[in-house]
């Protein structure tokens, strides 16, 4: 083998196209925020989708915060067991809809027959465990050597250096034997700079922006075996 030994991957639009899952997730959620406040479907919509954004850039992932800020907006308040009830429909809507790209369990399969470590290095979903729930649902138990989620397993989620050193530590080994698959630039390309592993984009649209001319882009898991 050579000098790369364990390949880790994000989750979210990595390994897991979640992103009809969650719109479907959203739409339905702010159909009831509506309902509940007497709000506008296309208004809650929009500031929903504006909070969600920024909070997620500042790496708050918390479906709760993001629903309270946006009712904040509107100076609108509901019970927070109200809250609960929507962010846990949220997460069962995304859960029984998340399905896996398909070129995902092909590369994986590859890569461990290879002897490559493989490992899943993602953010927390803002609710503790539902990430590993989520995971679950779609892998075998026991399928990767290990899963490090930042922000549950850490303090605080990537692009931050610790839950790249928590998997340094857990699999013993050092940062440049690790080569990191993700689609966010600043969370696994900065990030994984940050900490000493050796980053890839993945960019199944190919829409680039402010990307370092040395960083390795791939469009599908097919094009990674090309770096190995």
């Amino acid at each position: 083998m050579n000098f790369r030994e364990v390949i880790s991957f994000d989750f979210d639009g990595t390994l897991a196209n979640t992103a009809p899952a969650m719109e479907k997730a959203v739409t339905i959620l702010i159909k009831n925020i509506s309902s509940l406040t007497n709000i506008s479907y296309k208004e809650l919509y929009k500031h929903f989708t504006a909070i969600s954004e920024d909070l997620s850039r500042k790496g708050n992932y918390s479906r709760h915060m993001w629903i309270k800020k946006t009712l904040e907006h509107f100076n609108v308040s509901i019970r927070d067991s109200e809250i609960t009830k929507l962010v846990r429909e949220y997460w069962e809507i995304i859960i029984e809809n998340t399905c896996l790209y398909t070129d995902a369990m092909e590369i994986l399969a590859w890569l461990k027959k290879k002897g490559y470590i493989i490992a899943i290095l993602t953010n927390t979903d803002g609710s503790y465990g539902i990430k590993r729930k989520r995971i679950a649902k779609v892998f075998p138990k026991d399928f990767f050597d290990t899963i490090v989620v930042a922000g549950d397993d850490t303090e605080k989620p990537k692009p931050h250096v610790e839950a790249f050193y928590m998997l340094t530590k857990t699999l013993n080994v050092e940062p440049e034997k690790i080569m990191h698959v993700g689609d966010d630039y600043l969370s696994d390309v900065v990030g994984g700079l940050k900490a000493g592993v050796i980053p890839v984009l993945i960019s199944r649209e190919g829409k680039l922006s402010n990307v370092a001319k040395n960083t390795i882009v791939i469009r599908s898991l097919r094009e990674l075996l090309m770096y190995l």
